[in-house]
């Protein structure tokens, strides 16, 4: 990492920590949206607002990355309905500079080793559903609603990163077909894939 970087991530940690501190930014960010949403199990729907930056698959999943930016929503929701599996939280490895500690920027493909949250999920029509909410640069606190063996329904409420993050879902890609593309800009609760049959 050269200077000019090093300068930047620091001016961008002191500004969210001064910023953190202003109970008129804070309520703007922990306020929730109201949405007009009816569920749908024939589709699967967006986890989060923000901009898809990256759609990717493997021999068993289809990847759709979101960054949240600062003035998008910081609620995220369950994009289907399902039983946690399981819950797991990552602590990172932060990066230092200057004995501070901080996350990587959300944008940055470093994020990879910030503080995350990972919720497994099932359902008999989809399979296996993963939810990871990471936090960036801005972040300074996520929120995990859920609790293991629970059932839970499309569009509840499954937990909020505060500040500017992004969030990963991973759906198994023989049960559904993309119906976004990288760049789009995505609301809470919008179809992102449909379901095949």
């Amino acid at each position: 990492m050269n200077i000019i970087q090093e300068i930047l991530y620091l001016l961008m940690f002191f500004i969210s920590r001064f910023l953190s501190y202003i109970p008129l930014f804070r309520t703007y960010f922990e306020k929730e949206p109201k949405l007009k949403y009816k569920p749908n199990e024939n589709f699967i729907v967006s986890p989060a607002s923000g901009k898809i930056t990256n759609i990717s698959e493997d021999s068993n999943y289809i990847k759709i990355y979101i960054f949240i930016g600062l003035f998008d929503s910081h609620i995220q929701y369950y994009p289907f309905s399902g039983k946690i599996a399981k819950i797991q939280h990552s602590e990172g490895k932060p990066l230092e500079i200057l004995n501070f500690s901080m996350q990587y920027p959300a944008y940055s493909v470093k994020s990879a080793n910030n503080e995350m949250v990972t919720t497994f999920m099932y359902n008999k029509l989809v399979g296996n559903i993963i939810i990871t909410q990471i936090a960036g640069i801005l972040a300074n606190r996520i929120e995990n609603n859920s609790e293991v063996n629970s059932e839970v329904s499309q569009g509840e409420k499954l937990g909020r990163i505060i500040m500017g993050s992004s969030v990963i879902l991973y759906v198994e890609k023989v049960k559904v077909k993309i119906i976004v593309n990288n760049g789009d800009k995505v609301l809470s609760l919008q179809p992102i894939l449909k379901l095949n049959g």
